[in-house]
């Protein structure tokens, strides 16, 4: 490895940046490739017509109305807003996706009465019941 020091200096100088040397994302799609094959004997085949099939599927779904595609799906994080007029205050409209399964969870007086607070004191609805 002391070695390896020594040259780095050099192929830098000669070689320039590490974006144009990189080979990350060529052995990635590499990777990709050698999951097409199914006939071991012409791995090339294969590789050639998963991948045909692979850009049809692509380009067909781009004009797919109603239909969920990759294009159109949502995202799976997606956070949204409700808008819909209802009587909910507005520290709750957020909907997110909790990462796991639901726990119901009881809180302790000290962390309910932080709770009450924050809803106190950043909820415009509130505000007027408080004045």
């Amino acid at each position: 490895m002391i070695h390896l020091i020594l040259h780095l200096p050099k192929e830098a100088i000669e070689g320039g940046t590490v974006y144009f040397r990189w080979m990350y994302s060529i052995k990635r799609t590499m990777g990709v490739y050698k999951k097409y094959v199914r006939n071991r004997v012409r791995p090339e085949g294969s590789i050639a017509e998963a991948y045909v099939v692979t850009e049809v599927l692509t380009f067909c779904s781009v004009y797919l109305r109603g239909v969920e595609t990759r294009f159109n799906r949502p995202e799976r994080n997606e956070i949204t807003v409700d808008t819909r007029p209802n009587h909910i205050l507005s520290v709750f409209k957020s909907v997110g996706h909790p990462p796991g399964k639901k726990d119901i969870i009881i809180l302790n007086p000290y962390d309910r009465l932080k709770s009450e607070w924050y809803v106190m004191n950043n909820c415009p609805k509130v505000q007027k019941y408080l004045e």
